[in-house]
C-alpha cells in the first residue's frame, strides 16, 4: 500500500512538472536584464541627440559637395597670354586669372580703388609714387617688387615693340624703383588721366620670369600675382586655369577650383554647347537666340548694356576715301537704325560718338550722321561716279571677334553697294584683323574697315590719346589721319588736372573728329550678351565688355 502510495504521488509530481516551461537557466536571465539595460541607455542617447539635430536634417546624410569646375567659351582667340600685348578686350577677363594692376575700377562706384597698391601720390606735379603691398608671390614664386613695375611698363611703352596701349601711357618717361617697394613714375608732364588708365592697360607681369624666357614663351604661359595659375594655353582652341593655393588675397572670394576656356567663333555651335551642357557659360550670345536661352529651363541671359560701339572706319590717305565727300557719302548710305533692328533685333543703340554718354567729356550734342541714299548717290555722281558706278573698294571685317561682326560687315557693303561703291568683302580671322588693321594706312589692302572701341576705364583720354593725339607710330585701328590739332587737344586734355576744364578740349576734339570723319560718326552700341546655365553663380559681366568668372561657383 504505501509502494502503491509513492509510486503515485511521484508520477503526479512528474505529470505537473511536464507541463509547466521550465524557468531559464539563471546565466540566460542575467544576460537578458543587461540587453535591456542596455538598450534602453541607447534608446536615451538617440533622444537627446534627435532633439538637438530635428531642425536641420535628423535622418539623411548632407549631399556631396559640388565639383568647383567650370568651363565657358570666348568668340575669339585671346591671342597671348601676355597682358601687355592683349587686344582683345573679352579676354581680358581671363587673363584677370593670372594677373592683377597697381589700381582698379571699383564697379560699384566707379572710384578707383588699391590692387597690388597700396597707396600712390603725386609728389610733385611730373612723379608718380606708388608704395606696392608686401609679401605677394607671382605664379613662379618669385616676389613681386618695384621691380616688375618699372619691367612692365617699362617695356610697354618701348617704340621697338609697339604695343598700342604705349600711347595711352606716352607721358610716361621713366620708372624709378626706390626702393623694393616703392616705385616713382616719371612724367613728361602733369597727367589727370594716367591712375585711370593704369587701372586697364597694365597688369603686372612677373619682370625675373619674363626675362628668363622669349617674347614666343610669354605667348603661351603666364606668371602673375592673380588667383589662378595657367596649366596650358593651345591658342585658336583652349586654354586650362587652376586655383592657386598661395594666393595673396584671403579677403577675396574664389570658389572655382579650375577653370577652362574654349575658343568657339561659331554662333550656333557656342549656343548649341551651352544648351547641351557642355559649357557653363558663353560670351556674345546672337541676339536671335537670347529667346531661347531664357525660355529654355535651366539657363539664364545676363543682358548689359555696353561702352563698346560698332563702326566703320576710312583709310583717308587712300583712294576714294582721302576725298572728304567719298567719306560723307558713305554716311548717307548707310543706315545704322536698320541695321540694328535686323542684324542686332533692336538690342542695340545709335549714336554719334565713339565714347558713351557714361563716359566724362562726352559730347553728346552731336547727332549721328543721316541716313540720305539719294545725297550719296548725288555725291558719287559729283566726283564723277555716273550710272550707279562709283569706286571700287575693299571692305575689311573681322569674323569672330565683335558680337554679330560678319552679318554687320555684310550688311554695311549691302548698304555701301545700293548706292553705287562697288564693294569687295574681305572678312578675317581676329589675328589676322588686328595685324591688318594696325597696318601703316598705305600699306593696308582695304580702303575702309570695320572697326570697334571700347572706353573701359571710363577715362576720355583712352580713346583720344591712342586715336588722334599723336604724330607718329599707327593706331590699333589705323586710318592714316593726321591733324596737329587733334594731337594739341589730346595732349591738353590729358594735362588738365581740373576735368570740367579738360572737358572743354575734349569736346574740341570730338568735333573736328565728327566733321573729318576718319571714324563714323555713327555708332551702334551693342549690349554684351552672357548665357549660362543656372548651376553656375557669381559670374561677372562688366559694361566693359570684360567679363569673369573669379568669384563665381558651382551651386548645383
Amino acid at each position: 500500500m504505501k509502494k502503491l502510495l509513492f509510486v503515485l504521488v511521484f508520477g503526479l509530481f512528474v505529470a505537473a512538472c511536464a507541463t509547466q516551461p521550465s524557468p531559464p537557466p539563471p546565466e540566460k536571465v542575467v544576460t537578458q536584464v543587461v540587453e535591456k539595460q542596455v538598450t534602453t541607455v541607447v534608446e536615451k542617447q538617440v533622444t537627446t541627440v534627435v532633439e538637438k539635430q530635428v531642425l536641420v536634417t535628423p535622418t539623411t546624410q548632407p549631399p556631396a559637395p559640388v565639383a568647383q569646375e567650370a568651363t565657358y567659351a570666348l568668340k575669339g582667340d585671346p591671342v597671348t597670354m601676355d597682358p601687355r600685348k592683349l587686344t582683345n578686350a573679352s579676354a581680358e577677363g581671363f587673363l584677370e586669372l593670372f594677373y592683377e594692376p597697381l589700381v582698379k575700377v571699383d564697379e560699384s562706384t566707379n572710384e578707383v580703388v588699391p590692387s597690388l597698391a597700396e597707396s600712390w601720390s603725386w609728389v610733385d606735379p611730373t612723379t608718380l609714387q606708388f608704395k606696392l603691398k608686401q609679401g605677394i608671390k607671382h605664379t613662379s614664386g618669385n616676389e613681386f617688387t618695384a621691380d616688375d613695375v618699372k619691367w612692365t611698363l617699362e617695356t610697354t611703352i618701348d617704340p621697338e615693340l609697339g604695343l598700342y596701349k604705349r600711347v595711352v601711357l606716352s607721358e610716361i618717361q621713366s620708372v624709378e624703383v626706390v626702393d623694393k617697394y616703392t616705385a616713382n613714375i616719371h612724367t613728361s608732364a602733369p597727367s589727370r588721366a594716367l591712375v585711370r588708365n593704369l587701372t586697364y592697360v597694365a597688369n603686372m607681369v612677373d619682370s625675373k620670369w619674363a626675362k628668363e624666357h622669349d617674347d614666343a614663351y610669354l605667348v603661351t604661359h603666364a606668371s602673375g600675382t592673380g588667383p589662378y595659375k595657367l596649366v596650358e594655353y593651345v591658342p585658336g582652341q583652349y586654354a586650362i586655369a587652376e586655383r592657386r593655393s598661395d594666393y595673396w588675397n584671403p579677403n577675396r572670394e574664389i570658389y572655382l577650383n579650375k577653370i577652362t576656356l574654349r575658343v568657339i567663333p561659331e554662333d550656333g555651335a557656342r549656343v548649341a554647347a551651352l544648351l547641351s551642357g557642355e559649357f557653363q557659360a558663353i560670351e556674345r550670345v546672337p541676339v536671335e537666340m537670347v529667346p531661347v536661352i531664357s525660355n529654355t529651363v535651366g539657363f539664364k541671359m545676363i543682358d548689359i548694356p555696353s561702352v563698346r560701339p560698332i563702326f566703320v572706319a576710312f583709310r583717308v590717305t587712300k583712294p576714294p576715301f582721302d576725298d572728304l565727300k567719298m567719306r560723307q557719302a558713305a554716311m548717307y548710305a548707310l543706315d545704322f537704325n536698320l541695321i540694328n533692328n535686323t542684324v542686332y533685333n533692336g538690342f542695340g543703340k545709335v549714336l554719334a560718338t565713339v565714347n558713351h554718354p557714361e563716359v566724362p567729356c562726352t559730347l553728346t550734342s552731336l547727332q549721328p550722321w543721316p541716313y540720305d541714299p539719294d545725297k550719296a548717290k548725288q555725291l558719287l555722281a559729283e566726283a564723277g561716279y555716273t550710272e550707279g558706278k562709283g569706286p571700287e573698294i575693299t571692305l575689311l571685317g573681322p569674323n569672330g571677334r565683335y558680337l554679330k561682326d560678319k552679318e554687320f560687315t555684310e550688311a554695311v557693303a549691302d548698304q555701301l553697294q545700293a548706292v553705287g561703291f562697288q564693294v569687295k568683302i574681305q572678312l578675317v580671322e581676329v589675328g589676322v584683323y588686328f595685324k591688318q588693321s594696325a597696318t601703316v594706312a598705305a600699306d593696308a589692302p582695304d580702303n575702309i574697315f570695320v572697326a570697334s572701341w571700347a572706353n573701359n576705364p571710363r577715362e576720355p583720354d583712352f580713346t583720344f590719346s591712342p586715336n588722334w593725339g599723336y604724330t607718329e607710330g599707327t593706331s590699333l585701328f589705323e586710318t592714316g589721319y593726321r591733324n596737329p590739332k587733334t594731337v594739341e587737344l589730346a595732349k591738353l586734355g590729358k594735362e588738365t588736372l581740373d576735368t570740367k576744364e579738360a572737358c572743354k578740349d575734349y569736346e574740341d576734339l570730338q568735333k573736328i573728329i565728327y566733321d573729318d570723319m576718319p571714324w563714323g560718326p555713327k555708332f551702334i552700341y551693342t549690349p554684351d550678351l552672357i548665357g549660362t546655365t543656372d548651376t553656375i553663380d557669381g559670374v561677372q559681366v562688366r559694361a566693359n565688355e570684360t567679363w569673369s568668372l573669379i568669384g563665381a561657383r558651382i551651386v548645383k
